[in-house]
């Protein structure tokens, strides 16, 4: 499609920096914790949280409660082998929190970036009218006045740099947590 129009949403950087953070920012806050077993419980949050979301999509199918099931018993089998009350797991997480986390911990700004970039891939005017140039024309005689509005690059820059603070960060945590242990990286015994 942007072959064919040669051009691109004025925004569409938005929806690309702000799933740059929030990939970046669920990496960060699994590998976060010091212990193995939170990290493992937060794993198993978040595969609980993906199979929900995808239950909503398959719902009607047969053979999705079958697999809800069996994701339902891996779950808590994991949880079991690492002495996890699987009743913990039920919530998942939100990114808003998960967020708070990391703007809080890390002292960066990208809870606000990708607060303002979920707002530009929404396309709320409060962000919009906040991240954009302007460029007002002269009044007409009927009262109104012309304003042109396009993509400023100076803010777009200060959200993408927040974007890669965010994946440096959890670059990271990824390399302070990646020394072996004897167990996976979702608990269960290495065979």
């Amino acid at each position: 499609m942007i072959l064919e129009a040669k051009s691109v949403h004025t925004y569409a950087e938005y929806a690309m920096i702000r799933g740059g953070i929030e990939c970046a920012a669920v990496a960060w806050w699994l590998l976060e914790p010091p212990s193995q077993r939170e990290r493992v419980s937060r794993s198993l949050r978040v595969f609980w949280a993906d199979t929900k979301d995808m239950g909503l999509v398959y719902q009607d199918a047969s053979s999705w409660r079958r697999t809800k099931r069996q994701r339902l018993e891996w779950r808590n089998a994991v949880a079991l082998a690492n002495g996890i009350d699987s009743g913990t797991l039920d919530g998942g997480y939100n990114m808003t929190s998960v967020l708070t986390t990391m703007s809080t911990k890390m002292g960066s700004g990208v809870l606000t970036a990708w607060r303002v970039a979920s707002g530009m891939t929404h396309g709320r005017s409060w962000a919009m009218l906040a991240m954009s140039a302007q460029e007002f024309g002269v009044a007409g005689d009927d009262n109104t006045i012309p304003v042109r509005i396009s993509a400023d690059l100076d803010s777009l820059g200060m959200i993408f740099h927040n974007a890669a603070v965010a994946m440096q960060d959890a670059y990271s945590m990824f390399h302070r947590r990646r020394a072996p242990t004897q167990r996976t990286a979702l608990g269960l015994p290495l065979q």
